[in-house]
């Protein structure tokens, strides 16, 4: 026995007839092209070409739209889903493809059963749009200006000026009437009274205000276990955290913790990107100038936290030698609500020859513990089982868990006869007295007229004046 089921959606007779309509235009223009007329003949094989290969020129390609009398045409819509659909696509373009496991990812998934993942990895996966940040953001006061810098200045009083002056290569810019002034290396703080200072040698009673046009760019090099190594030009607004995310910063083999920015050959701060993801500290993000060298040495020591903690995930430690399992239990942010604080399971790689297995109590003598490089640390969830409990089911009003007690007596559960009497029957018992409805008419759209026909129907047999089944006679006002 075959059974086949056709499921439709409501279409009402209006939508019938318009889609009857745009079928029977398209069918006439088709009937009504001349196979001689080489215009028609082109757009014919356009049109079976279009077939062949669907999905060449797919978004080119004009389909008939049909409108609804009574609903807004769907142009702008379908235009900002397109749009949409587009930021979509570019978005998936600029998000990173997926690493390849390491191999103390494998390790740790062979042991424990799953994966788990490199701590702030996910943090470089979406690219940004632009590499520098925006030109009209704020300048900060410790701006230093440099050539290629862009002063806006203007001065009122005994002298009036209004112009954009650019810093030239030597670092100076050129004021009429007062000469050549050297601004490179001065912080923005200090551009006001310095220019006034400058220009006070040749007039007096004035005032002036300066700030910032068109900026510079500056090129640094990003080297070591980055994703995407070389040499870049950039804003001179970049910090060195824009230059990590514009890079998609490093790669599973490369370090989070110790950073090198390098200047003049020296390294001028070493930045720990878990500062940042854990506690939100930029205090080190430094300010990047040209010819500057941002260095990501190789991954240092890695440990693994798993089982019954709030971020399981695979860290990098700061220092092999003085980590331990308390420093390393919040780095994951901790224990959960339902896990065991008596004992942790720490597997461990000995000597590098085989891997052993220690249980260690979570005091404070255990928390002290120093973690190694390779350890895998593992926390369990309390068990399910209760103390000093009874369990209550069946046919009760209140069934549950309920605490035991010495002497407790079945009595003690069910005092009474309500007792063994459910929710479900006062709730059926209620809802005796609600009126209910006897009669649901299904009036489909086969057509327009058994559908006014059966709509007529339900308004003659509400008001009483006519029983189902009756056919409405000519002359009954509804």
């Amino acid at each position: 026995m075959l059974l086949i089921t056709v499921f439709g959606t409501l279409t009402s007779s209006a939508q019938f007839d318009q889609f009857g309509q745009a079928l029977t235009g398209q069918a006439g223009q088709q009937q009504s092209c001349d196979p001689n007329d080489p215009t028609c003949q082109s757009s014919v094989d356009q049109s079976n070409l279009q077939v062949r290969n669907p999905s060449v020129n797919q978004q080119q390609t004009l389909t008939p739209q049909i409108i609804v009398p009574g609903q807004q045409d769907n142009t702008q819509t379908n235009t900002q889903n397109n749009n949409r659909t587009q930021q979509q696509n570019q978005n998936l373009e600029t998000r990173l493809p997926l690493d390849s496991p390491t191999e103390f990812q494998l390790l740790v998934a062979n042991s424990i059963g799953k994966m788990l993942p490199i701590y702030g990895v996910n943090l470089f996966r979406n690219l940004p749009s632009t590499f520098a940040p925006l030109n009209m953001v704020p300048v900060t006061p410790d701006y230093v200006v440099g050539p290629g810098d862009e002063l806006l200045i203007q001065m009122w009083g005994q002298v009036t000026l209004n112009g954009r002056f650019l810093v030239d290569r030597s670092g100076s810019i050129f004021v009429p009437q007062v000469g050549s002034v050297h601004v490179a290396g001065v912080k923005f703080e200090q551009m006001h009274d310095f220019l006034k200072s400058q220009v006070a040698r040749v007039f007096k009673n004035f005032d002036l205000n300066v700030n910032l046009g068109q900026l510079r760019s500056i090129q640094v090099f990003v080297v070591g276990q980055a994703r995407r190594p070389g040499s870049y030009t950039i804003s001179s607004l970049s910090t060195l955290t824009n230059a990590l995310f514009a890079t998609g910063g490093p790669t599973p083999q490369g370090s989070l913790r110790h950073i090198q920015l390098k200047r003049g050959g020296k390294v001028v701060v070493e930045f720990d990107l878990y500062d940042l993801l854990q506690r939100g500290d930029k205090s080190k993000d430094e300010q990047l100038l040209p010819g500057d060298v941002i260095y990501i040495p190789p991954v240092g020591p890695q440990v693994a936290v798993a089982g019954s903690i709030r971020a399981p995930a695979i860290y990098e430690l700061k220092s092999s030698d003085s980590t331990t399992i308390g420093d390393v239990l919040e780095l994951a942010a901790g224990l959960t609500n339902v896990a065991s604080g008596q004992r942790v399971r720490l597997e461990r790689v000995d000597e590098r020859r085989r891997r052993s297995m220690i249980d260690i109590a979570l005091d404070a003598q255990g928390r002290a513990t120093v973690m190694q490089d390779g350890d895998l640390l593992e926390l369990n969830a309390v068990v399910s089982q209760y103390k000093d409990a009874v369990t209550l089911r069946g046919n009760v009003a209140s069934p549950g868990r309920y605490t035991w007690k010495p002497g407790m007596r079945v009595r003690d559960l069910l005092p009474d006869k309500e007792a063994l009497i459910t929710r479900d029957y006062w709730l059926k018992r209620s809802q005796l007295g609600q009126p209910t409805l006897t009669y649901i008419p299904t009036c489909l759209p086969l057509t327009p007229t058994a559908f006014q026909i059966c709509v007529m129907e339900f308004r003659l047999e509400k008001r009483g004046r006519i029983r189902t089944g009756d056919t409405p006679q000519p002359g009954i006002r509804i």
